[in-house]
C-alpha cells in the first residue's frame, strides 16, 4: 500500500504562522498590564497609609489643641473665681460693715471724752473708705435719738461738702435740730450743695442771733457760697459788724463783698463802721 503525502495548503500555513508570532507580543501586553496593576495596587497601598498617618497626626493634633484650650478654660475659670473673691472681699456690704464699725469705735472715743490721737487716727481710715462707702452710714447716724451721733455724722458730711449730694433730706432736716453743732454743719454742707438755698438761709441767720463765735464765723463764710439768694442776711450781716471782734468783722466784709447787693445806706453805714475802728487798718482796706 502506497503512503500518501499530507500537503498542508498555504493559507492555512500562514494564519499558523501568524499565530506563532503573535503570541509573544501578547504575552508582553499581558506583562505590562499585570505590572501597571501590581503599581496602581503599591500606590493605592502607600496612599492609604499616608491618609492614616495624617488622620492619626490630626487626631492628636485636635486632643493637643483640646488639651490647651481645656488648660486655657481651667485658667479662666480659676481667675474668674480668684476675681469673684477679690469682688467678694471688696463688695460694698462688706465696705459699709466697715463704715459701721469704725464709726463705733469714733462714737466710743467722743463718749469717753478723750479727744486722743486714736479718734483722728480713726476718722482718716473712715474717710479713706471714700464718701459713697460712708455716706449710706453717715444718713443712718444722722437720724440716730443720740445728740452726739448726729453731731459726729455732721461733722463728717461738712467735710465731705460736694460728695454728700445724697444727704440733702437728712441735711435738710437736721436744719430744725435741737443741737446746734449739727444745725451749723448741715447748713454749711447744703449751702456748698446749693440745695434748699431759702430754708439755708434761713437756718444760717438764724445760727447768728447766737453768742458762739465759732459758729458766727462758719455762718458767715457759707453766706458766700449763696450769696445770689442771701439778701435777707444782710441787715443781721451789718448788725454784727457792730458788735464783734476784728476777725469777724473781716469774714463779714468779705462776705458782704460776694453779696454785691448793698444799697447806699447800707454801704453809709458799712462805711462809719470802718472809719471809727481803729484797731485795724486791714479792715478798711477790705472795705474800699
Amino acid at each position: 500500500m502506497n503512503s500518501q503525502r499530507h500537503i498542508i495548503p498555504d493559507h492555512l500555513y500562514r494564519i499558523v504562522y501568524t499565530v506563532f508570532l503573535l503570541i509573544p507580543f501578547c504575552l508582553f501586553l499581558v506583562c505590562l498590564f499585570l505590572a501597571g496593576c501590581s503599581s496602581e495596587s503599591s500606590n493605592h497601598q502607600t496612599g492609604s497609609a499616608k491618609d492614616s498617618k495624617s488622620t492619626k497626626e490630626s487626631s492628636i493634633t485636635v486632643k493637643e489643641s483640646g488639651s490647651i484650650a481645656d488648660k486655657k478654660n481651667v485658667q479662666s475659670v480659676t481667675k474668674n473665681k480668684e476675681d469673684h473673691k477679690a469682688e467678694k472681699s471688696e463688695s460694698p456690704e462688706l465696705k459699709i460693715d466697715e463704715a459701721r464699725e469704725l464709726f463705733e469705735k469714733l462714737f466710743t472715743e467722743r463718749i469717753d471724752g478723750n479727744a486722743s490721737e486714736d479718734f483722728d487716727q480713726i476718722s482718716e481710715k473712715f474717710m479713706k473708705l471714700g464718701s459713697q462707702k460712708i455716706i449710706s452710714q453717715l444718713i443712718i447716724e444722722m437720724q440716730s435719738e443720740q445728740q452726739i451721733r448726729r453731731e459726729i455724722a455732721s461733722t463728717f458730711l461738712s467735710q465731705l461738702a460736694l460728695d454728700a449730694k445724697g444727704a440733702e433730706e437728712v441735711l435738710l432736716k437736721a436744719l430744725e435740730d435741737e443741737s446746734q453743732f449739727v444745725r451749723i454743719n448741715s447748713a454749711s454742707t447744703l449751702s456748698v450743695l446749693n440745695s434748699h438755698i431759702k430754708e439755708t438761709v434761713s437756718a444760717l441767720i438764724k445760727l447768728l442771733s447766737g453768742d458762739d463765735k465759732q459758729v458766727h464765723m462758719i455762718a458767715i463764710i457759707a453766706f458766700r457760697n449763696v450769696a445770689d439768694q442771701a439778701e435777707s442776711a444782710i441787715p443781721i450781716l451789718i448788725q454784727l459788724l457792730q458788735e464783734s471782734d476784728t476777725e469777724i468783722k473781716k469774714e463779714i466784709l468779705n462776705t458782704l463783698q460776694v453779696m454785691k447787693k448793698l444799697d447806699s445806706e447800707n454801704l453809709k453805714t458799712i462805711q462809719q463802721l470802718v472809719d471809727s475802728d481803729s484797731e485795724e487798718q486791714t479792715i478798711r482796706d477790705i472795705a474800699k
